[in-house]
């Protein structure tokens, strides 16, 4: 056995989403990888990559709750008998997220065909005088957009997604509705939101795919968009009464379009922006209740996504979070906080991070294996790429 070590070779890679409070998790997964190729490594290697691997994660994870790691290892040509491996982050954008999502959806319309009943009722509320100037962000396809712009109000909306502003466009053209549409994201600080005030701004299923960071920074934005007496008008996941959500919880929540706040979160978030909650629906009843029976339930997914089950899927009873109708006024009598992140806070693309376990200018390590032969059960695992299920 001992003679055959040196031809005894693996190559491969091990990737998962760059959540912090699983590092350990995958560490010990990524031992046991080590131990199956019989490279396992020596305590000293292990203090050393353990502190890259976190750090590896903690930055990707930073960078966008998006994020996954790669560990790609192969042997080492200056020692058969070592690994090289290398750790990397790659950090799709929310745009490439959705349009992986578009191209794999059996769904000519994913997120539905028919306008949120809030927004319709808030709009007709809010135009009891006349029309008003709406701004629709994350405005897919036009579902809302659209029976907005046929209600004869003043709509402007931000799609990132080339694919669906494509379809809002040529929608609005075909109707000739005046739609003004800003294809980009909104979470580019260099992007002015040059238009405005607006009496209603919209962010219905948007709210869930932003990072707590990035929500904190979108939202000084648009409040400063909002017309005396506007509305500013979200649905996002909260925390039920009694709920305290651990890190694993909340950076798993983020990384699954599932953001959520507890109730304090959100209070210290507007009230510090000088907003005053004015609506506040269970969505799941409200919608079930104001739609249409044909147009119940909007998607296949809807359902389970609002009651919080993209996070929570394995529970029997109710998730601990729950998707919500939020309506914000602005308190007029309240100083607003100075918005943060503006003008040099980083976007959602992270820049590859190379970490090793010992430091130089190639970004890899060599692992030295541990003397004694480990069993014929191990050897003979087949683990060239990795994976975890969790």
């Amino acid at each position: 056995m001992q003679r055959l070590k040196p031809r005894t070779v693996g190559a491969g890679s091990f990737s998962a989403p760059c959540i912090p409070a699983l590092a350990e998790h995958y560490f010990a997964k990524l031992m046991q990888l080590f131990d199956a190729l019989d490279r396992p490594l020596e305590p000293a290697d292990v203090a050393a990559m353990r502190s890259a691997f976190h750090n590896c994660l903690t930055e990707g994870f930073a960078g966008s709750p998006y994020a996954r790691f790669v560990l790609a290892y192969q042997p080492a040509e200056s020692n058969p008998l070592a690994l090289d491996c290398t750790m990397s982050v790659v950090s799709p954008s929310l745009e490439e997220q959705y349009q992986d999502w578009l191209q794999h959806s059996a769904d000519s319309e994913p997120f539905g065909s028919e306008p949120d009943a809030m927004v319709v009722e808030l709009a007709k509320e809010l135009g009891r005088a006349g029309p008003i100037r709406i701004l629709d962000v994350g405005a897919g396809s036009g579902r809302n957009t659209l029976p907005l712009a046929r209600a004869q109000h003043t709509v402007h909306a931000i799609e990132p997604v080339p694919t669906l502003a494509k379809q809002l466009r040529e929608a609005a053209h075909t109707e000739q509705l005046e739609v003004r549409l800003f294809e980009h994201d909104i979470l580019h600080d260099q992007i002015e939101l040059s238009a405005g005030p607006y009496q209603l701004i919209v962010l219905s299923e948007v709210s869930p795919h932003f990072s707590q960071r990035d929500f904190a920074r979108v939202l000084p934005r648009l409040v400063g968009k909002l017309a005396p007496g506007g509305v500013l008008l979200f649905n996002a996941f909260i925390a039920r009464s009694g709920y305290s959500p651990d890190a694993l919880a909340q950076q798993t929540a983020q990384s699954v379009w599932s953001t959520f706040f507890t109730r304090t979160e959100l209070a210290e978030l507007t009230s510090a922006l000088g907003l005053v909650l004015s609506r506040d629906e269970a969505c799941l009843e409200f919608e079930r209740a104001h739609l249409a029976e044909e147009a119940w339930p909007p998607t296949r997914w809807y359902v389970n996504w609002a009651q919080g089950r993209n996070l929570f899927s394995n529970i029997a009873g109710v998730p601990p979070i729950e998707l919500r109708w939020l309506a914000y006024r602005q308190d007029p009598t309240t100083e607003l906080a100075r918005p943060q992140g503006e003008g040099g806070g980083a976007t959602r693309s992270a820049s590859p991070y190379a970490a090793a376990t010992r430091a130089d200018s190639t970004g890899s390590m060599s692992i030295s294996p541990a003397a004694a032969a480990r069993c014929k059960s191990k050897t003979d695992q087949a683990l060239a790429s990795f994976g975890i299920v969790w």
